[in-house]
């Protein structure tokens, strides 16, 4: 009895070696898992960096769902993806320091990033007039996201002083450059100045709504109502001349 005892116990033993070499080897590869997906992650924040792009949160609920759809020890991998993760999502100061060098040597979607940064307070203390500073020089250097934003930042006033005169002027260069939300907001800006310009709001509305920009089609239409067949001949005049300029900046490298 005690023998056979003892040889039930041995292969109980036994079997418990097997599940924990089963366990260990599920933890192991849960951990490689997370190590190649934080690597991963740290080099998608560092994309985001440079490219000044918005879609890090994105990317980090891609990787997470990704990952937690394997049956690679779920619970194990969750607990050191949460115990990793806030270090690469907050702990900014190395990439901010090279993307600010990248900046500092006139690399124009460095300075872009700055200026999001300093904008929207990711990485460091929320600055919007030092936004406006590093967003003028990439829009010196032709990056249409930044002549977006001064045109919007002159308009409401955020960081720099209002001026509808500069926010007109800062969204046509983003429209010539071929941004059709630019397009939009100088039409509609057009509408609303204290001394509107009817024509030029509908020649903007109407290349937006040609780039199907949301909303544009409705709002031209809206703007030109009442307009003369005069104003109509020199509304599609403008609306080629604006055009063949779109036509020749796409393609142009960054300066």
């Amino acid at each position: 009895m005690a023998t056979e005892e003892f040889c039930r116990l041995g292969k109980e033993l036994y079997s418990a070696e097997k599940e924990f070499g089963r366990f260990a080897k599920e933890f192991w590869l849960a951990t490689k898992e997370s190590c190649r997906l934080r690597k991963e992650l740290k080099s998608a924040k560092l994309l985001y960096g440079r490219l000044g792009c918005c879609n890090l949160l994105a990317m980090y609920c891609k990787y997470f769902l990704l990952a937690y759809a394997r049956d690679l020890m779920k619970t194990v991998f969750l607990v050191l993806l949460f115990l990793g993760a806030p270090s690469l999502l907050w702990a900014d100061d190395e990439l901010t320091a090279r993307i600010r060098k990248f900046a500092e040597q006139g690399d124009p979607k460095a300075e872009f990033s700055m200026g999001l940064r300093y904008d929207l307070g990711d990485g460091l203390e929320r600055n919007p007039e030092l936004a406006a500073q590093w967003f003028r020089k990439a829009a010196e250097h032709g990056i249409v996201g930044a002549c977006l934003y001064l045109g919007l930042k002159h308009e409401f006033g955020n960081g720099v002083k209002l001026d509808q005169a500069m926010a007109s002027s800062w969204y046509e260069r983003a429209a010539l450059l071929g941004s059709a939300q630019a397009a939009f907001l100088l039409g509609n800006l057009y509408r609303i100045l204290e001394d509107p310009d009817t024509i030029r709001g509908c020649v903007w509305l109407e290349i937006a709504a040609k780039q199907g920009y949301p909303g544009a089609e409705k709002a031209k239409q809206e703007s030109c109502f009442g307009l003369r067949a005069q104003d109509f001949q020199e509304i599609v005049a403008l609306i080629k001349k604006n055009e063949d300029q779109i036509k020749q900046q796409r393609g142009k490298p960054v300066k």
